[in-house]
């Protein structure tokens, strides 16, 4: 029987092999979790437990600020939803549900805040995935159609990030391929009515078109401190290289991130890569993981990190973990799967903000979280403890299916371009 708490994150700061990172309280036992922290929390590193969650343990625990019980369709006493208003700083009366699983849904659709700056990000839904959320070990908890309230949601963030993306110069014309990718989202079908509805007021003039991105990185070429050669690559944080068609870190104990330079058109795709292995010996303690939704102009994406120590077996886990302005967070569970060399580690994100992990294409973990939206890059992240190196082998990133109804169709064939700005 799993038990849900809701309490504060803990900084974990003790490892000597590991840089710190936020984690659940008594991470040995938890099971799953929902982030309920505001972005600039998150991207704050500790010491002083901060910010809340809420947990689920398979044991009762103690010292944690509200037990909500164990039965995710029970209903709340009047003095646990209280607790929750104080604790997450809403005014008294303000959660209206009693059932548990309908709180934690008003919790992430009535109650967050667009931009993620004062609390934390709305859930978004879609035309034919609806809305879901995803709180492990009970699975899916909700599961519904779309309804007005996270339609407009996915309408206002699109706005807000829209502009913070043409800010910091993400071209046009990917932002003609997001506006299509999201339209056919939300309503199944895109057009100028639907486009006119989606875009912020003073950028309609840009347009639309319909999306389709893939990228690829062999790293087949001649050893060189410049990643490639398939896409132009940013390191974000640390150093990484080619080596012997490999992509390697470089520094002992530096956490390094690296960010393709193009685009994709949604925010609702996979990130996938090889686990090549190196140098594997006593001591060792390596990690790495394919990153999805990488901010343009922050060190922010989320990641599905493979690690091992000594051996390939000894300390091998997967976990789902995100990034914030460079302080990470622990998501979901460990899996112990041992590490196989050429392995396919992916990191999946939807359009209703699901985060799942996937190991040669088998699930080991999936999660609700809404902090990272409608950022459109992609990358990598890699970190080794000793003198040795962990390598990636063939990355690739693509969007997910927008399934969607007939729409606009181009009667010549190939992509269409609506309403394309004059001189673009």
């Amino acid at each position: 029987m799993s038990h849900i708490i809701l309490s504060q994150w803990e900084w974990q700061d003790t490892d000597p092999e590991e840089p710190p990172f936020w984690r659940a309280p008594g991470p040995d036992k938890v099971t799953g979790l929902i982030d309920l922290r505001s972005n600039p929390s998150c991207g704050t590193p500790g010491g002083v437990p901060q910010g809340f969650g809420l947990f689920t343990y398979d044991t009762p625990q103690t010292g944690m600020a509200v037990d909500l019980g164990a039965d995710i369709e029970g209903q709340l006493r009047v003095a646990q939803i209280s607790g929750l208003e104080t604790e997450l700083g809403l005014a008294p009366g303000t959660i209206l549900s009693t059932r548990l699983s309908d709180v934690i849904a008003e919790l992430l659709i009535v109650h967050p805040e667009i931009s993620g700056d004062t609390r934390w990000k709305p859930l978004r839904g879609s035309f034919c995935g609806g809305e879901a959320i995803f709180l492990q070990p009970f699975g899916k908890i909700l599961q519904r159609s779309l309804s007005n309230q996270v339609r407009t949601n996915t309408v206002n963030i699109f706005q807000s990030d829209y502009r913070r993306n043409l800010a910091v110069g993400v071209p046009d014309i990917t932002l003609r391929k997001w506006t299509g990718s999201k339209m056919l989202s939300i309503w199944g079908r895109m057009s100028d009515e639907h486009a006119d509805e989606l875009m912020p007021p003073e950028h309609r003039a840009k347009g639309w078109e319909r999306p389709t991105t893939t990228l690829t990185e062999s790293f087949n070429q001649a050893d060189s401190t410049t990643v490639g050669p398939d896409q132009t690559w940013t390191e974000v944080a640390g150093d990484i290289e080619t080596v012997s068609n490999e992509c390697h870190t470089v520094n002992e104990s530096e956490s390094s991130y690296g960010r393709v330079g193009t685009d994709l058109s949604s925010d609702a795709h996979y990130v996938q890569g090889t686990t090549a292995i190196a140098n594997v010996s006593v001591n060792s303690f390596k990690q790495w993981g394919p990153c999805a939704r990488f901010q343009v102009d922050a060190n922010t994406s989320y990641m599905f990190m493979r690690q091992f120590k000594d051996s390939l077996t000894v300390g091998s886990i997967l976990r789902l973990r995100k990034t914030v302005t460079g302080t990470r967070s622990d998501l979901g569970t460990e899996d112990t799967s041992a590490t196989v060399v050429d392995e396919v580690v992916k990191i999946e994100h939807s359009a209703l903000d699901v985060l799942r992990g996937l190991l040669d294409d088998v699930e080991k973990d999936s999660i609700t979280d809404t902090a990272i939206q409608d950022n459109l890059r992609t990358g990598l992240f890699m970190f080794a403890a000793d003198d040795g190196h962990v390598a990636c082998d063939v990355w690739e990133a693509e969007d997910l299916p927008a399934v969607g109804g007939a729409g606009i169709r181009n009667p010549f064939g190939g992509p269409m371009v609506l309403r394309k700005p004059l001189g673009a």
